[in-house]
């Protein structure tokens, strides 16, 4: 069974065991390996976006906080400005 990350291939969930297995899966069994693979790649891809979005939180928290600093000492944010003002 294949896993998947939005589109992309993840890896495979597989079964072995010692000796052969005498009869075929049945659909019931079928269905519940496929519904755990969808579980299994739902986790993966929450975890990825989750991780995501941290990132994405974290950059945000850094803008922030340099942008209040430089609006707290107002001399230095008008030299930012200054060369670009006509």
């Amino acid at each position: 069974m294949q896993l998947t990350v939005g589109d992309d291939a993840y890896g495979i969930i597989c079964f072995t065991d010692l000796s052969p297995r005498d009869a075929e899966f049945t659909e019931v069994e079928q269905t519940f390996l496929e519904l755990r693979g969808q579980c299994m790649s739902y986790e993966l891809e929450r975890t990825h976006r989750e991780a995501d979005l941290q990132q994405k939180n974290s950059r945000l928290e850094n803008f922030a906080s340099m942008l209040a600093h430089e609006l707290r000492n107002p001399t230095m944010f008008g030299q930012i400005l200054q060369p670009t003002a006509p």
